[in-house]
């Protein structure tokens, strides 16, 4: 059994894990109840047949794994060094029931057994930090399912905790630092709070500085701080943060060759920048390099694409911002027909549906204001007081929707009495 797992382990191929379990089934059958070598013959025969699970997408080898996984475990003593080991195989044969399944059981039973792990692994343990990522892992997973910010705020004490126990230079530290400020950002759009945020954007920076240029993950790190510095921006109105979110969005699109679809995301992020900074400066040369990779960005996600909402949000943000000061009526129509498909393609429910009612509701009171027709006004209004159902009242941008729906409001007063 032994030699045909050092044969799958190089090689990586299937039949060679197939043969492996066949080997491993019969070293168990040697090995009775009594045996001092059960142990270690079930949690190999677990592992096996789990490694062929995911491969096969065979949910009755993940039982099988757990049944062998179980056994081991009642074998070894309640507080026993070797204990943790198989808490955490059991753990992770949990969570490969969960994501077959998305049984939300199976992942809290894995969270009991990985936390009985950390339990045997305390401070100082070699094991202990990499218990802290496991348990980080399973919390922010069922928070993503679950929606539950408990969840995601031990998700993020136990990545926190990891973190300090890996010096700078540890391998594993930079798992954490992708992990870390992601999660802080999605608890920041939970629960508003700048301190959040910024956690955040001081996480992605130290996670930008270990990876130099060339480095794999410098673009994912660099789009990470951009969004960070961008958000910190729209609270807090330094423009200073604008300026370095939108450098660091330049240099991450310099890293990919003209035309690559992944840099979509990154051409809508710093369109968005660009109209942002448009708004405070007035420069022209700004907003129409803001529509120029808005419709790049565009090319990149035809119709069916999962971002083409975004890129017709982007270029519909950047249209009606160049209508609404440089006083080009030509780029009222377009951008409004944007904003309405993007519109389309978020539906009540869709996270960023307010957003886009915002920005359809700007530029039918821009189109009103040109051309005169109350038809856009009424528009205008049923957009502006759609959003304003979506956002509750501590809502930053609620102000926007009721000061632009007041201004709305009076001028369909002087229209009509």
């Amino acid at each position: 059994a032994d030699r045909a797992r050092k044969r799958w382990e190089i090689s990586q191929e299937y039949p060679d894990l197939c043969t492996w379990i066949t080997h491993q089934k019969g070293a168990l059958e040697l090995c009775p109840t009594w045996h001092l070598d059960r142990s270690r013959a079930l949690d190999d025969l677990g592992f096996a047949l789990g490694t062929r699970s995911e491969q096969t997408c065979d949910i009755t080898g993940v039982d099988q794994s757990i049944a062998y996984y179980q056994e081991s475990l009642s074998l070894s003593l309640v507080g026993h060094l070797d204990r943790a080991l198989g808490l955490r195989n059991l753990a992770a044969a949990f969570d490969s029931r969960h994501i077959q399944t998305e049984d939300i059981a199976y992942l809290t039973e894995g969270i009991d057994y990985d936390r009985e792990a950390l339990s045997l692994c305390p401070p100082g343990h070699p094991d202990h930090a990499l218990n802290l990522s496991h348990l980080s892992i399973a919390f922010g997973s069922r928070y993503r399912q679950i929606g539950n910010i408990a969840d995601l705020t031990e998700s993020i004490d136990y990545d926190r905790e990891a973190l300090s126990f890996c010096p700078a230079d540890y391998p594993d530290r930079a798992l954490s630092l992708t992990k870390l400020p992601v999660a802080l950002g999605s608890l920041y759009k939970q629960s508003g709070d700048i301190a959040d945020l910024v956690g955040d954007i001081y996480y992605d920076q130290e996670a930008l500085s270990l990876c130099p240029t060339g480095h794999t993950d410098r673009v994912r790190s660099l789009g990470n701080l951009s969004a960070g510095l961008g958000s910190l921006y729209r609270v807090s109105g330094d423009v200073t943060k604008l300026t370095e979110s939108i450098g660091h969005n330049r240099e991450a699109l310099s890293l990919y060759p003209v035309g690559h679809p992944d840099a979509a995301s990154i051409l809508d992020n710093l369109s968005a920048a660009l109209d942002l900074q448009y708004q405070q400066t007035g420069n022209i040369a700004g907003i129409t390099q803001s529509i120029q990779y808005g419709r790049e960005a565009l090319s990149l996600c035809q119709a069916g694409h999962p971002d083409h909402a975004l890129g017709l949000s982007s270029l519909s943000f950047g249209l009606r911002s160049r209508c609404g000061r440089a006083g080009d009526t030509r780029d009222l129509t377009p951008g409004t027909d944007c904003g309405e498909e993007a519109l389309s393609l978020r539906p009540v429910g869709h996270p960023n549906r307010a957003v886009t009612l915002t920005n359809l509701s700007i530029a039918q009171g821009l189109q009103y204001r040109r051309a005169g027709y109350i038809t856009d006004l009424t528009e205008s209004i049923d957009y502006h007081q759609q959003a304003l159902s979506l956002r509750p009242v501590d809502h930053p941008d609620r102000a926007l929707n009721l000061g632009n729906l007041a201004v709305d409001l009076d001028s369909r007063y002087k229209e009509t009495g």
